[in-house]
């Protein structure tokens, strides 16, 4: 029986921004609220593992486990892991007063996506309208 331990380490960056605007406008004689904004961000993820077989006879008789065990003589690590997702988003919502206390909610937010890694890339667009 061979059993396996892995070493990992890494490390893990984020940029982000996020900028928005609102306010008021008068429409049909009643006080409404809009608002704008828009964000990005960028998240990098680098790790790098390396992996080493452990033997029973490097644990001895489990029944009789002291808790020491010798040293692990590990591989070179190596890179397991160089992503980067990108995301970017625009907004705009509206909070319309249709009577006191009745507002209606209408917005749409479009998000493009993108993830880099060492063996793939991939691009999403998405808008999604909403509405309460």
């Amino acid at each position: 029986m061979v059993g396996g331990t892995g070493w990992n380490s890494g490390k893990r960056k984020v940029d982000a921004i996020d900028l928005f605007a609102n306010g008021a406008y008068e429409l049909f004689g009643r006080q409404h609220n809009m608002m704008f904004g828009g964000s990005y961000s960028k998240q990098n993820n680098r790790y790098f593992s390396a992996w080493a077989n452990v033997f029973p006879d490097d644990i001895g008789n489990f029944s009789a486990f002291n808790g020491n065990f010798p040293q692990t003589h590990w591989a070179p690590q190596k890179s397991a892991q160089d992503d980067t997702t990108h995301m970017k988003s625009l907004y705009a919502a509206t909070r319309i007063s249709l009577a006191d206390p009745l507002h209606l909610i209408l917005g749409a937010r479009y998000t493009n996506w993108r993830v880099d890694t060492l063996t793939y890339s991939m691009e999403k667009n998405h808008t999604t309208p909403y509405a309460g």
